[in-house]
């Protein structure tokens, strides 16, 4: 089981897709967290850091299972 505050919002474009970490708690944006898309098999396809305002993008691929 994982517990966490952490909600992410996502939104795909041609060529990326963009997320927005925040707090479920507080309604405030989490700086500093790794997002990732991972196949199903766990391999890892894409990592970024949130920034500041706990946004970030990551590159589309073909071969996409989910976001961590």
């Amino acid at each position: 089981m994982q517990v966490t505050d952490l909600g992410v919002v996502w939104k795909k474009s041609a060529n990326e897709t963009f997320a927005h970490v925040f707090s479920l708690a507080t309604g405030a944006s989490v700086p500093g967290v790794k997002v990732q898309f991972v196949t199903a098999e766990h391999a890892v396809l894409a990592t970024a850091k949130t920034d500041a305002t706990g946004t970030t993008s990551l590159p589309l691929r073909k071969k996409r299972a989910g976001c961590v």
